[in-house]
């Protein structure tokens, strides 16, 4: 080989992998790019790298059919349909453009085709892992430094660049820390893979690592992280030994829990989601102004399109006051907004997305099926917040996306596991 384009290529490879690396660490500590720019240095990087496979060196990896139907959905069906029912219905065009999540999303999916390139795969999996087990430190460390009233500036520093918030949290006379980071979400996906690791190997080492992000999202302090710490590692077991039957499994015990919530009312579990707290009062109360909205035929086939908050009453009065910021757009229903913003159609075929991931991963080899439960819980913890059409949603989900492409096309996966 001419040594001049082996230097080239192995420059390449370094600076993807680089690139890979501060891109996940960069969706965990600079989630909103407030920490000199990191986030959009990361993009920059990733795209660099992704030119370099795609074009200069022509990689011809195979990837499943099904991987660029789900890109071309993501990427330019979403935003395409948004922008173009939004200029019909006068959203776009009809006052200054806030409704940018989805385009982003977009843009952080789109990060996945670096993944085309099978040798960036398990690297991108290494670098979810580092990046997430990090996270499960650094809450740690915060929980320190508040406990034993050690100087803040370290969690003010985090505060003041959009990368966390801190306090505490009172339900029912029980304290609890609210020690949250904006990607701490993202620890589901850790705390699958490393229960699926030990139901597979159990050692006390894979125990601890289980610990880490069963605790560190206990401290987040959310009721829905909080509800995945306690739920997430039986909800993985049962899933290796049920699979689809562990949703229902997991209905019923739902269902035994509400009802005996309704004969010993306890106090805590009322307090944390009866309809006394304000944020799940103004939850259920969207629910019959999302109805009113999907009374229009034309909204509930087509959607409302992006920005529909400059000619939608009814959607003008969800949002309140909060209108004109940009993490306001939209409410915290993630799936009643696509279906208004998207459609019904759209968002069945969203639906059938995440169906066909997690059936495909669920036929898969025991050590590839882990992927499955991940997406099951971060879909369900997204229903009542805006987690997925996220970067750090976006992200986790191009990758799963990215790995079906790869196992369809029989790559082996065995270093997955061996971390």
């Amino acid at each position: 080989m001419n040594i001049e384009i082996y230097i080239k290529k192995n420059l390449a490879f370094l600076l993807t992998i680089f690139s890979i690396h501060c891109l996940w660490i960069s969706a965990v500590f600079d989630p909103v790019g407030m920490f000199f720019g990191f986030r959009y240095i990361a993009l920059a990087l990733i795209f660099i790298g992704i030119t370099f496979e795609l074009i200069k060196f022509r990689s011809t990896m195979k990837v499943a059919k099904e991987f660029y139907f789900i890109l071309f959905y993501f990427c330019l069906l979403l935003p395409f349909w948004g922008v173009i029912i939004g200029l019909f219905r006068g959203g776009v065009g009809g006052g200054r453009f806030i409704d940018t999540s989805y385009l982003a999303s977009g843009l952080y999916f789109s990060c996945s085709l670096v993944y085309v390139n099978k040798t960036y795969l398990s690297a991108g999996l290494k670098s979810l892992v580092f990046s997430l087990r990090l996270l499960c430190l650094t809450i740690f460390f915060c929980l320190i430094v508040y406990f034993f009233d050690f100087p803040l500036d370290w969690i003010w520093f985090f505060v003041e660049n959009g990368v966390a918030l801190f306090g505490d949290r009172t339900y029912a006379n029980f304290n609890f820390y609210y020690l949250y980071f904006i990607a701490s979400p993202m620890l589901i996906f850790l705390m699958v893979f490393e229960a699926w690791r030990f139901f597979i190997k159990p050692t006390i080492i894979g125990c601890a690592l289980i610990l880490l992000p069963v605790f560190a999202l206990f401290l987040s302090g959310t009721r829905i992280n909080m509800l995945m710490a306690i739920i997430g590692v039986p909800f993985v077991y049962c899933w290796k030994k049920f699979g689809f039957g562990t949703l229902f499994l997991f209905l019923f015990l739902f269902l035994f829990l509400y009802l005996l919530q309704i004969t010993f009312n306890f106090e805590i579990f009322s307090t944390m989601f009866g309809t006394d707290d304000s944020s799940n009062s103004t939850k259920i109360n969207y629910i019959s102004q999302y109805l009113d909205i999907f009374s229009d035929p034309l909204t509930f086939i087509f959607g409302q399109g992006f920005n529909a908050h400059t000619w939608s009453n009814s959607f003008s009065t969800m949002l309140g006051d909060k209108i004109g910021d940009e993490q306001a757009s939209k409410t915290e229903l993630t799936y009643l907004e696509m279906l208004r913003v998207f459609g019904i159609f759209l968002t069945l075929l969203f639906c059938t997305i995440i169906f066909i991931i997690v059936h495909f991963f669920n036929k898969q080899n025991s050590d590839q099926r882990w992927i499955a439960p991940a997406i099951i819980l971060y879909i369900l913890a997204s229903m009542l917040n805006p987690y997925l059409f996220s970067s750090n949603g976006m992200l986790l989900l191009g990758f799963a996306c990215a790995t079906l492409g790869k196992y369809k096309n029989n790559i082996k996966t065995d270093k997955f596991l061996s971390m």
